[in-house]
């Protein structure tokens, strides 16, 4: 009986602990958008990581790894009725934070170009830095490149990519599953708007295989419509999510010093033909949000068994080293 309680006592200690966390950053953002929606977004957004580390330890303390495990827990409990009562503030407390995030979406939100589509052709003069050279290349030197031989792909590639968000090709995938890329007569070229210096550390941290192309002016980005959100970044979804790879044990994205970063920047995957063809786009529709590589191989497949070239690039647009911290 005495457990029954302390269980009843303990889930409501949590309940308390994450609304007033929520209570209290969302005053915070209130505050800081209210002076300026510009420096809360490009510099004082990353304190609301803070709910991922309140998230994190109530999991720890709990025994658990989910959000639906914490809700299980807190259902078996209902009828008591302070819990009951506290949940539902805490449910108020986070539509709350999401919807504050939604109000500075739609105040930093640009309309631009509309995007690309499958079957629309991008230029392929189009000019960008190669991380790795530094050279400034077109996007027809990065698609029409020597193939890499097969078996050693890994190895020979150039290893050109720029970020440390999610990627499709994150962690990199084995020399087989290369190969078959390779042998449908792909490049896989990823893209970053960062600096070169971040990238350059990135690539040799990582040994990354894959070409990268600087995109500082987001050009790629703005073509294929992949926009900014901090409600797609920092949404009480996100925070958990974060939560919940740390109690895995999977460690986060942390930003370089001196580097600046655009978290808020969402990432998508993109196969273009040879001579300029899109035939696949996806935008991602979070910061967590990627396809699977056995999608984009399927893709590929079925791009061959339509009749569309089969010598196609894939490349994955992406944020720059750490999308994911806290300032």
């Amino acid at each position: 009986m005495m457990d029954e309680r302390q269980n009843k006592e303990t889930l409501l200690l949590c309940l308390q602990e994450l609304k007033e966390a929520e209570e209290t950053l969302v005053a915070y953002a209130e505050k800081e958008v209210k002076a300026s929606v510009k420096t809360f977004v490009s510099s004082k957004i990353g304190k609301l990581f803070r709910l991922a580390s309140v998230y994190k330890d109530i999991f720890e303390r709990l025994g658990i790894q989910t959000k639906d495990d914490f809700e299980e827990k807190i259902k078996h409990h209902f009828r008591y009725s302070p819990l009951r009562e506290a949940f539902e503030e805490w449910q108020e407390a986070e539509n709350k934070w999401d919807d504050l995030l939604k109000d500075v979406d739609s105040r930093i939100g640009t309309k631009g170009p509309h995007p690309l589509t499958e079957g629309q052709q991008i230029s392929l003069m189009q000019m960008f830095i190669d991380a790795r050279t530094g050279t400034r290349k077109c996007l027809y030197d990065f698609f029409h490149k020597e193939k890499p031989s097969s078996g050693s792909v890994i190895q020979e590639a150039p290893s050109d990519a720029g970020n440390s968000g999610l990627s499709s090709f994150l962690p990199f995938p084995s020399s087989v599953v290369l190969d078959e890329f390779y042998r449908l007569g792909s490049q896989i070229v990823m893209v970053s708007f960062g600096a070169h210096e971040g990238a350059l550390r990135w690539l040799e941290e990582t040994n990354c295989p894959f070409d990268m192309i600087l995109d500082h002016d987001r050009q790629l980005y703005h073509s294929f419509g992949l926009k900014q959100s901090v409600l797609k970044v920092w949404s009480i979804s996100c925070m958990v999510y974060y939560a919940q790879q740390m109690c895995a044990g999977r460690s986060l994205p942390t930003p370089y010093e001196n580097i600046h970063d655009d978290p808020n920047q969402l990432g998508g995957d993109f196969i273009v033909a040879r001579d300029g063809t899109v035939l696949l786009t996806y935008c991602s529709q979070s910061s967590t949000d990627r396809p699977s590589v056995d999608h984009l191989l399927c893709s590929l497949h079925t791009s061959l068994v339509g009749g569309c070239c089969p010598d196609v690039s894939v490349y994955g647009n992406e944020d720059e080293p750490g999308s994911f911290y806290c300032l």
